[in-house]
């Protein structure tokens, strides 16, 4: 079958970096499919969406792979990362959570398939339109081949990057509060006098649209601590090469790239035990409940105090990251488009 037979809905790969357009992003590269995109976004990409996008894609099967598209096309399969709108509506702006909240259930009882990112998502996408199991299918995304470990130059790209300490933890820090960075500083400040002087907290992640987030909660300082705002992929998978942990204390995940990838560049993980991420994680990270800013700082402490600790979740968390890869899913896609076209 010839793939540029089925439309793929390219909106989101127009838009802001985020990890729904990463996840497009990777799967397009390697599904050859007619791409048609908007030159908007926000409500005017919307209302494309609606509108103009069913005229275009003529008939033909659709992929819409960022959990929206046309309602009233229903010759289509919709990836749908999560249903957190619906979930905890308190973590987006009223309006967000409004419009996902109405358009998603919509999408899910009228598209041909839809495809999410783990059972964990596939559960809670069934509680509100339960008489969808037979066409919800589960996907589980992959990691990019970047994220390695051994990087040749991490040290000096870290350095380069301004980090005065030998060792750091890495934690997220975007304007997404489900991802509790504030829970982290709290944790190093309970920590900090515990822990060697030649280790510092380090934090990254761009500023989010106040359209999908709300506002801007702010930075909470933190001593030996450092906020290197958005970086590029280079200098992220250098840092998680020469990091202590990831601390990913996350709230609310449909799946949980950051932790794959931090695992697939020999970074040991300390991450929260709810929602997707034990499905992820397996038994190679340290799971914590995300709450608990005591878990928190214990698992902080105990990744210094114990090397052999470390050591066994490097090596455990490279081996989970070979279990899931791009190609993968997208010949899983591939499958799936073959069968409804």
């Amino acid at each position: 079958m010839n793939l540029k037979t089925v439309v793929m809905n390219a909106r989101v790969l127009g838009g802001a970096a985020n990890g729904q357009a990463r996840v497009a992003q990777e799967l397009a590269d390697r599904l050859d499919l007619l791409r048609v995109s908007s030159a908007t976004n926000g409500v005017r990409g919307h209302a494309w969406e609606q509108t103009v996008l069913p005229l275009k894609a003529r008939g033909r099967l659709l992929w819409s792979p960022s959990t929206s598209g046309p309602v009233l096309y229903p010759n289509q399969v919709v990836t749908v990362h999560d249903v957190a709108f619906l979930d905890v509506p308190e973590y987006f702006t009223p309006s967000f959570a409004k419009v996902y909240g109405a358009l998603v259930p919509r999408l899910v009882r009228t598209a041909r398939s839809i495809v999410t990112i783990s059972e964990f998502s596939r559960r809670r996408i069934l509680s509100y339109v339960p008489d969808a199991e037979e066409k919800v299918l589960v996907i589980y995304n992959g990691v990019s081949p970047a994220f390695r470990a051994g990087v040749e130059g991490a040290a000096e790209q870290v350095a380069a990057a301004g980090i005065p300490w030998k060792r750091y933890f890495l934690f997220f820090a975007g304007a997404d509060r489900r991802k509790n960075a504030r829970a982290v500083t709290d944790a190093w400040k309970q920590v900090v006098d515990r822990m060697p002087e030649d280790v510092g907290l380090v934090s990254y992640g761009r500023r989010s649209t106040e359209k999908v987030f709300g506002a801007d909660q702010g930075d909470d300082e933190a001593p030996r601590s450092l906020s290197l705002g958005g970086v590029s992929e280079a200098l992220l998978i250098a840092l998680l090469n020469r990091a202590e942990a990831l601390v990913f204390p996350s709230l609310y995940e449909g799946f949980g790239l950051p932790v794959l990838e931090a695992m697939a560049s020999g970074c040991p993980v300390i991450c929260s035990n709810t929602t997707s991420l034990p499905e992820v994680a397996g038994e190679a990270a340290l799971l914590v409940r995300p709450e608990a800013v005591g878990d928190i700082a214990e698992a902080m402490l105990r990744i210094v105090a114990e090397p052999s600790l470390a050591e066994g979740l490097r090596h455990a968390g490279l081996e989970r990251a070979r279990e899931f890869s791009w190609k993968a899913a997208a010949d899983q896609y591939r499958d799936l488009f073959k069968a409804l076209a």
